[in-house]
């Protein structure tokens, strides 16, 4: 449990991790809130623009471009992966049963 926790730390860390996420972030979420509140911002009135919104826009892909990447790590990580497969009972790449 502790080395998990290492490698998350580890991760959300990581000045690369950081950079793609906040990369994906940004590609996303202008598409987002162009679909979202398009004809608010192409008629440049800000007063009606809700702020929530658009910072959450933001930052949801982000949040689910860091948590994909922490995932990959941790299923990369040899003593996790089969202490998961023993505990589920297959083999989660190929989803065929652990041979015995």
């Amino acid at each position: 449990m502790r080395r998990k926790f290492e490698i998350i730390l580890s991760a959300v860390l990581d000045r690369d991790l950081i950079l793609r996420a906040m990369k994906v972030a940004l590609i996303v979420g202008i598409f987002l809130n162009l679909i979202n509140q398009g004809d608010r911002l192409y008629r440049l009135n800000f007063g009606e623009v809700d702020y929530v919104k658009l910072v959450l826009t933001f930052f949801a892909p982000y949040a689910v471009s860091a948590y994909t990447a922490i995932s990959m790590k941790l299923a990369s990580e040899p003593e996790l992966t089969t202490h998961l497969q023993k505990s589920i009972g297959n083999n989660s790449i190929t989803g065929q049963k652990a041979r015995q």
